[in-house]
């Protein structure tokens, strides 16, 4: 019990502060200059108000705290769970850049994969129950998903782009396909009804895109909510 509580805290210290620090134009903007931007297309927004960037942060934070407390009491080993957690919080800052600047910063997923093949090296190396499972799933999750993934960018014509691609392989390391599935499923599902409501309230054209990573983040949140993992 003390361990979950220290974990849930952790990790919605860790999503509050990563949502503050990308949202907030004061910090980001210090660190976009470190990069270039002259090949990129730099999406421009509304500044957010402290109230809004407190308040979303405070969300995503509470809900990736009530998904890492249900990874933690039902997951099957500490390896599995550290894979999750650290997962939930990658792709959480994910979805706050792609929320904002419509664009996924490569040290998220790159961070996450890093992370997930460090656990199966861990788990291979102390014969973690089911390892060749996992392993097989890994390598099943990220060849379809990229491939998937791939071809609907090509059909779409960038409709999903290489931020989405990279932000889904590095999330398909964690082998566990049913989990990878579920969150095609709900991002996807939740991306389209979304989309379409605001076509039918005529706040965007169907020639619009929407960010997909803070759709990928609730489709994990859900299918760890569900249970599916």
């Amino acid at each position: 019990m003390i361990i979950t509580i220290i974990v849930c805290i952790f990790m919605a210290a860790a999503v509050f502060l990563l949502g503050c620090a990308i949202l907030d134009d004061n910090i980001s903007s210090k660190v976009r200059v470190l990069r270039p931007t002259n090949s990129e297309e730099v999406f421009e927004h509304e500044p957010f108000t402290k109230t809004k960037i407190l308040i979303m942060s405070l969300i995503v934070a509470a809900a990736c705290a009530a998904a890492s407390a249900l990874v933690l009491n039902y997951t099957d080993g500490a390896i599995n769970a550290a894979k999750l957690c650290m997962s939930i919080v990658c792709v959480a800052g994910s979805s706050f850049s792609d929320y904002k600047e419509h664009r996924i910063p490569n040290i998220f997923p790159l961070t996450m994969a890093l992370i997930n093949i460090a656990m199966l090296a861990i788990g291979f190396f102390t014969d973690q129950q089911w390892i060749m499972s996992y392993v097989a799933g890994t390598v099943i999750s990220v060849v379809a998903v990229t491939l998937l993934l791939t071809i609907s960018s090509f059909l779409t014509r960038g409709g999903v782009g290489m931020g989405d691609i990279k932000l889904l392989a590095a999330l398909s390391f964690i082998g566990d396909v049913y989990l990878i599935c579920a969150v095609l499923f709900f991002s996807f599902l939740l991306c389209a009804l979304t989309g379409l409501g605001l076509i039918i309230l005529k706040k965007k054209s169907s020639k619009e895109g929407l960010p997909f990573a803070p759709f990928v983040l609730a489709g994990l949140l859900i299918s760890i909510y569900l249970n599916i993992f």
